[in-house]
């Protein structure tokens, strides 16, 4: 199943991170093609980009699902420079997530039956056991296994 992270300089619009994963669980697999009458096996992958691609939004009315026709084109041609055969994009979609100014997460205690997680942008998923057992520590009153300051609602 392949699966990379790919970082790069930023340049202009370009944020540098890149990323590919398996479609789906099913669709990772080689399945045949209805365009060549079965004879060719096709692997379908998510391409996407780790970078804010866009201005921030007061109101989730004007986010703009159909993304930045300039950043459609950089992962075009990051397909093109990075993965072997034959390639071409056959859907796109954008979709919104939560990031403090500082891109640090937001975990903290607010009451003592009240703990707080928010500001995942995206990138949560890949932290899941360590967020875990961050949450567990601070609602159980125990010690997190990391240093969770960074992380404060009330941090500068």
């Amino acid at each position: 199943i392949p699966q990379a992270f790919h970082f790069r300089k930023e340049t202009g619009i370009d944020g540098g991170l890149y990323y590919v994963f398996p479609a789906s669980a099913t669709e990772c697999l080689q399945q045949p093609s209805s365009e060549n009458n079965n004879k060719k096996k096709t692997t379908y992958v998510k391409v996407g980009v780790d970078f804010p691609t866009g201005e921030s939004l007061q109101d989730m009315r004007d986010f703009d699902f159909k993304g930045s026709e300039e950043v459609q084109k950089l992962m075009d041609e990051w397909v093109v420079e990075h993965i072997n055969g034959e390639s071409k994009r056959i859907d796109s979609f954008c979709h919104p997530y939560t990031m403090t100014s500082d891109s640090y997460f937001i975990m903290d205690k607010l009451k003592s039956n009240v703990v707080i997680f928010a500001g995942g942008s995206g990138r949560a998923f890949k932290f899941g056991p360590l967020l875990g057992d961050c949450i567990a520590s601070l609602l159980l009153n125990e010690e997190a296994p990391v240093d969770l300051t960074p992380f404060k609602a009330t941090r500068d």
